[in-house]
């Protein structure tokens, strides 16, 4: 299977391909890409401890769990599924795009990282630092 890092439709601009280029190769960053690359092999060997579902279960609720996915990443066809079977309770966001949906269409995950923020009062100022200690039952951070 080849994959591609971006959806069919999109074609990056030659500003963006530099950065790219220029992301791989600064930094040791193409030495860098053929060690990360081993994260799967990585994932199976930790994958008891790196387990979301067992993770989510041991939070019992406590934290939402959000899952991002592109509809043209060639792997998550069988990741988001399999996501959904596991987490139940997650919230799939699927965006247009492919592996680099991020480059792709970045307003839309930053809109979407705001809205998950606004559902959960993330950046939201309570009235008084008083206030935020009765609700929470904690002082504040």
């Amino acid at each position: 299977m080849q994959a591609r890092i971006y959806s069919r439709v999109y074609r990056p601009t030659d500003s963006e391909l530099h950065e790219l280029w220029s992301a791989i190769t600064r930094h040791q960053g193409a030495r860098f890409a053929h060690e990360g690359a081993g994260f799967v092999h990585e994932h199976s060997r930790h994958r008891q401890r790196w387990d979301l579902a067992t993770i989510n279960q041991q939070l019992d609720g406590s934290v939402a769990v959000y899952i991002g996915g592109s509809s043209e990443d060639a792997y998550e066809k069988r990741q988001i599924p399999a996501a959904r079977e596991r987490v139940p309770d997650a919230k799939i966001l699927t965006f247009p795009g492919g592996h680099l949906t991020t480059s792709e269409h970045p307003e839309l995950l930053a809109a979407a990282i705001q809205d998950i923020a606004t559902s959960h009062g993330v950046g939201a100022q309570p009235e008084s630092p008083t206030q935020r200690f009765t609700e929470s039952g904690r002082y504040p951070s």
